[in-house]
């Protein structure tokens, strides 16, 4: 039996994902600062790449990952982020 604490843990359905980036985006001012917390650094990187392809916004940047991983890059965008 899987729970809901199971999915992009063990179960990934890419469509599911999409659908949820869609309802939020289609929820939020997009040109507001939004954090999205993930399941792990894998589905971050996932969530990120859904938004950006789903977004609005001209901007290439518009979303970045920013996890342990991702070091001194990750910093830098925290960095962007906080101004």
């Amino acid at each position: 039996t899987r729970r809901r604490r199971d999915f992009n843990k063990i179960i990934e359905i890419k469509e599911r994902e999409k659908k949820r980036v869609e309802i939020l985006l289609g929820q939020i001012n997009q040109s507001d600062k939004t954090l999205a917390f993930c399941a792990n650094q894998a589905h971050a990187l996932v969530v990120r790449d859904l938004i950006n392809q789903v977004k609005t916004s001209p901007d290439p940047n518009y979303c970045q990952r920013v996890t342990a991983n991702d070091g001194a890059l990750g910093e830098q965008h925290l960095r962007d982020f906080q101004d």
